[in-house]
């Protein structure tokens, strides 16, 4: 998959987009130039936000419900990550529930 992509990414820099004259690859030697380099270091993945538990004990990660052992009303930090969803609550992991990609579910353990 990677070697068709790369082949496909290389034939699309022939491309002109609409009617400009300099092809995709030229612009993109252009604008290389202006652009940061890439960070030294690793960045995190996960999208972070504060919740608080409702009265089921589940807690709101974008969409879904996702339970915790927590009581009603606790305030706690989520993560949502690639595949999984974090809570959090006085710096230590009290839930881990896969990810759900739907909308409007609920997710308990």
């Amino acid at each position: 998959m990677n070697a068709y992509l790369l082949s496909a990414c290389q034939a699309d820099e022939r491309r002109r987009a609409g009617e400009r004259e300099m092809t995709v690859g030229v612009g993109k030697q252009l604008e290389g130039a202006a652009l940061l380099p890439l960070a030294a270091e690793g960045f995190e993945l996960a999208e972070e936000s504060f919740a608080v538990v409702d009265q089921k004990g589940c807690v709101r990660a974008r969409t879904n419900h996702y339970s915790t052992p927590l009581a009603p009303g606790t305030r706690v930090r989520v993560r949502v990550l690639p595949t999984t969803v974090e809570v959090f609550h006085a710096a230590a992991r009290v839930a881990v529930h896969p990810r759900s990609f739907q909308r409007h579910q609920q997710v308990f353990d």
